[in-house]
């Protein structure tokens, strides 16, 4: 890394919370003397994890064995993937892997694909402070880790794409105003001349893509230094969020009224369910956030933000405890229309979400 990372330049993102869910830093790195994941033999896969634990036995306890790679299955591996703190086909590979999780919601080292990736996942826009964390891990492992390095090309991967400085950025984006026109050529146009790819979200507990909500990628170019490239990504999303906010602007009278008899629509259907499910809760989320947005709707864009991921089935299994019931235990589709009837039908907000 070539300079040091500014926090601070998270001040002048703060408000994107009306658009940005959460965001997410990564790094990968490859190990010297072994060929890249896609040409490892098996005997080249055993000898790496054997290297690796090796290796990490080197680190002190407190930053190395927080969490157990054999517990990284059933709740534990759905709970931390829904929170986009692990990709999807981890640990659903012939060979084991390793993580080691430094934080509950900040920063995780883990080994995959016969490589390493730290991957810190923050809520909303702290792009910079999630680039610190894995940062300062990637610091501390390269004390231990003999990293694949070229003087002339920088940290080696597999990914062409990755080769330099071997940083991904992502996040999640809810653009509610956008949705509703064709804008969605003038994202593409951005993406293709700013090096950024822009898809749907695909949902891991619903195998299908969330309407509105959009996964937005960059990864660092040719010899573009981590900070530049983070700076060019946030600047990127600026443009895509001001874009959201002028067509929001553009929001008719009768379009307003529309979106609050949506919204009272919204409220009836949470008062009157006892089950709710997930692809119908992300439904109502997104009623409800574009008439927060519209000034028909009084809640905040971060409590939203946070039941993104926490009315999925693996927060809500580890969220049952605070609903002690005297009869069988509450099915997550109960528990979830709970969960939004105390929040938006006149309860205050629960402290779930700080889970």
């Amino acid at each position: 890394m070539n300079e040091e990372i500014d926090v601070s330049r998270d001040r002048e993102f703060v408000s994107f919370g009306d658009c940005v869910i959460r965001s997410r830093v990564s790094l990968f790195r490859s190990m010297a003397d072994f060929p890249f994941p896609e040409k490892m033999s098996a005997a080249d896969s055993h000898r790496f994890m054997t290297r690796v634990k090796e290796r990490l036995s080197h680190l002190p306890e407190s930053q190395r064995n927080l969490f157990r790679a054999e517990k990284a299955v059933g709740a534990n591996f759905d709970y931390y993937r829904d929170r986009g703190i692990l990709p999807g086909d981890y640990g659903r590979l012939a060979v084991p892997a390793s993580f080691y999780l430094y934080d509950n919601a900040a920063a995780l080292l883990f080994l995959n694909r016969e490589q390493i990736e730290l991957r810190a996942v923050v809520p909303e826009f702290e792009l910079f402070h999630a680039a610190v964390a894995v940062i300062g891990c990637d610091r501390r492992l390269e004390t231990v880790f003999p990293y694949a390095v070229s003087l002339r090309y920088g940290y080696l991967n597999g990914r062409l794409d990755l080769t330099g400085a071997g940083i991904e950025a992502e996040v999640l984006l809810s653009l509610p105003a956008l949705n509703q026109t064709d804008e969605g050529n003038r994202l593409l146009k951005i993406a293709a001349a700013e090096n950024l790819k822009i898809e749907p979200y695909l949902c891991p507990d619903l195998k299908e893509t969330v309407p509105g909500v959009l996964t937005v990628t960059s990864v660092a170019s040719d010899g573009e230094p981590e900070t530049r490239m983070l700076e060019r990504f946030a600047k990127n999303l600026s443009t895509i969020v001001k874009m959201e906010r002028l067509k929001r602007r553009e929001w008719k009278p009768e379009q307003i009224e529309q979106i609050n008899s949506r919204y009272r629509d919204a409220l009836e259907r949470i008062h009157s369910s006892v089950k709710m499910t997930l692809s119908e809760s992300y439904r109502l989320l997104d009623i409800i956030r574009t008439a927060v947005l519209a000034g028909a709707a009084d809640f905040s864009c971060s409590t939203l933000n946070r039941l993104f991921d926490f009315l999925k089935e693996s927060s809500l299994n580890r969220f049952r405890r605070q609903f002690p019931d005297s009869g069988e235990p509450l099915l997550c589709d109960h528990l979830r229309a709970r969960v939004l009837k105390d929040i938006f039908c006149g309860k205050s907000e629960v402290l779930c979400l700080k889970d």
